[in-house]
């Protein structure tokens, strides 16, 4: 993998998007820059840059084609509602969504809605990359069958499969409590600033940052009754109920291919 994994390459001023979360807009630095961060050992090069999928960079998927056409795009999603309530959650966090979640969660122009409706996200990349380039796999799947979805990706991607990968168990960079550290960081516009920042900040700091952050962002947001969480969960869902139509279809038709096998009727 690349180092950082998220090198967000494909992302262009062009598109011209005001996101502080997307500081990185780097298709200018040129295909050599790209290139830079890579092994050319490795028989299998990859990186990780969850701002593709964002339907806002209009330009992605056609950058993408130019450069990698050959690209297997491994996808990684998780249950619709489930993603839009951890987003929730960090933006609340970072200081920068202050609703009620049952009015966030349920505006249709928000990225909580649009983000989750994957068939309009993938939607791009099926017009430029042949049938079977893209591959779907499940959060719940990689948290639950970890070493299996590892081993399809080796052996989708031709390495050697028999590599025993180690710790697992091991979750880093998880969401919960990581407010107070991303207010620091967002309050930093520029991006060699926030880089530094990061680097310069203690771990041990930022364990205690985010340990405050966590006593500090409790809210009295539905998720805290669990039939209000279920209402808006069925809420959001048929929010987006044609789009899970629509990548289930995806799925059937074999424009989308998934990683692992999944029960009838999961999207």
């Amino acid at each position: 993998m690349s180092m950082p994994k998220e090198l967000n390459f494909f992302i262009s001023k062009a598109d011209n998007l005001e996101n502080a979360e997307i500081a990185d807009k780097n298709f200018e630095r040129g295909v050599d820059w790209y290139q830079s961060h890579f092994d050319a050992r490795c028989k299998a090069r990859g990186e990780s840059s969850p701002a593709y999928m964002d339907p806002q960079h209009h330009g992605v998927a056609s950058r993408m084609a130019k450069v990698v056409p050959d690209a297997l795009l491994l996808v990684l999603t998780r249950d619709p509602f489930d993603r839009a309530a951890s987003e929730f959650r960090h933006r609340v966090a970072a200081g920068v969504e202050s609703r009620p979640m049952e009015v966030a969660l349920l505006d249709p122009a928000s990225s909580y809605v649009q983000l989750s409706r994957y068939h309009s996200c993938l939607e791009p990349f099926f017009a430029v990359f042949p049938r079977g380039a893209v591959i779907r796999y499940r959060q719940e799947d990689l948290d639950s069958r970890t070493h299996e979805v590892l081993t399809s990706i080796v052996r989708r991607l031709g390495v050697d499969h028999s590599y025993q990968f180690k710790n697992l168990d091991k979750r880093i960079n998880t969401a919960a409590g990581r407010g107070l550290l991303n207010r620091i960081l967002l309050a930093s516009k520029g991006t060699k600033i926030r880089r530094f920042l990061a680097w310069l900040i203690p771990t041990k700091w930022k364990y205690a940052l985010d340990a405050r952050s966590r006593r500090s962002t409790k809210t009295t947001s539905p998720e805290t009754s669990s039939t209000a969480h279920s209402t808006l969960r069925e809420q959001f869902l048929r929010l987006i109920d044609d789009d899970a139509r629509a990548l289930s279809a995806d799925i059937e038709s074999g424009a989308v291919i998934e990683g692992l096998p999944t029960h009838l009727g999961d999207c």
